[in-house]
């Protein structure tokens, strides 16, 4: 996903890109601006397709910039920094307002919901009022029973399940991988609640982390984070779309 971020501050601007390198392979940032003026400049020379728009910039353009970007053929996220109060911002034409630092959990919710507008190419409307069920999902903890503790996990830290016989390995963000001596229909339930997908009879997919679905002559894949691909049985290719179409509201096929 080609990324602009327009940010004043030169250590809120460090702390995004790093948070995208780090944790979003698939979103590429294509270039940065310091003001309006550049801003506009630079969205017309790289053409983005999610503009991250600090509300605080210098020249005071933030509010005339917004209403240029409402109508642009890309996913617009407003950012304040405290003590603003997001329900003054919440008639603005953007796809969501948030409140800087922004963590790891809600970027994801962010971009979940820009690639969701993106495929569907329509006006974002304003879902600040909604993000609150986005969030519920995503931070819900998952409970893992070790053979001496129980580990909490929250859903968006996990990349998707694949049973073993009688064992489930749990692969997470940051490489991390957990084994549990269970089989993965203890969990299913649990995770089919909170947006993961079964990929065959053996794997579940958390739908937050697939940012695209590869297919061509007999292979089928689901892509996770740009660069994790999980192999889809042919005979459940089907199935796989109507889940994610369900889930998502976008056409993947």
């Amino acid at each position: 996903m080609r990324t602009l971020i327009i940010e004043e501050q030169a250590n809120e601007l460090a702390a995004l890109q790093l948070l995208l390198q780090e944790n979003f392979s698939y979103v590429k940032v294509i270039g940065t601006a310091s003001n309006g003026q550049e801003g506009l400049e630079t969205i017309a020379k790289h053409r983005p397709e999610l503009v991250l728009l600090c509300m605080h910039l210098p020249d005071a353009a933030a509010m005339e910039l917004l209403q240029l970007l409402g109508s642009g053929k890309f996913a617009l996220i407003c950012m304040v920094r405290p003590p603003v109060q997001l329900p003054q911002f919440l008639e603005l034409a953007a796809l969501l307002c948030l409140r800087t630092p922004v963590d790891t959990t809600t970027m994801a919710i962010c971009l979940f919901l820009a690639k969701k507008h993106l495929y569907e190419q329509q006006v974002p409307q304003p879902l600040v009022r909604g993000l609150n069920q986005w969030q519920y999902a995503l931070y819900s903890n998952i409970a893992l029973p070790m053979e001496n503790e129980l580990l909490l996990y929250r859903a968006i830290d996990i990349l998707y399940c694949e049973a073993d016989k009688n064992y489930t390995y749990f692969y997470l963000t940051g490489e991390r991988k957990e084994t549990v001596s269970k089989g993965l229909s203890f969990f299913a339930e649990q995770l089919e609640k909170l947006g993961f997908i079964k990929v065959g009879r053996s794997i579940m997919v958390n739908v937050y982390h697939v940012s695209s679905f590869y297919f061509k002559y007999r292979i089928h894949e689901l892509v996770l984070n740009g660069t994790i691909r999980v192999h889809v049985p042919r005979d459940c290719v089907n199935r796989v779309v109507q889940q994610l179409e369900a889930l998502t509201g976008m056409k993947w096929k």
